[in-house]
């Protein structure tokens, strides 16, 4: 959340997906965007994929037999952004 966002007027949203071995708080360090969210007041958001078998797969492809999880990270997704329009 930007230092400059004082609520409730609506502000832009940013995902950053950290990649398919990694985890968001190692991928907050190694890609930080804190300062352009605070530049730009953009509320910038790091999601954590879920853990399975030791590494966090993005779920991002239609369900097939190909998909990497059951996991319903559109689901997600669109519940975290439910989440932040009804807190922010």
């Amino acid at each position: 959340m930007p230092e400059s966002y004082t609520g409730p007027s609506a502000a832009p949203v940013m995902f950053n997906f950290h990649g398919f071995g990694g985890g968001s708080s190692q991928h907050m360090i190694y890609a930080d965007m804190g300062h352009l969210a605070e530049a730009n007041g953009f509320i910038l958001v790091y999601p954590q994929g879920a853990l399975l078998k030791g590494s966090s797969p993005w779920n991002a492809g239609l369900k097939s037999s190909k998909n990497k999880s059951a996991v319903d990270d559109f689901g997600f997704i669109e519940s975290l952004i439910n989440e932040l329009f009804r807190r922010f």
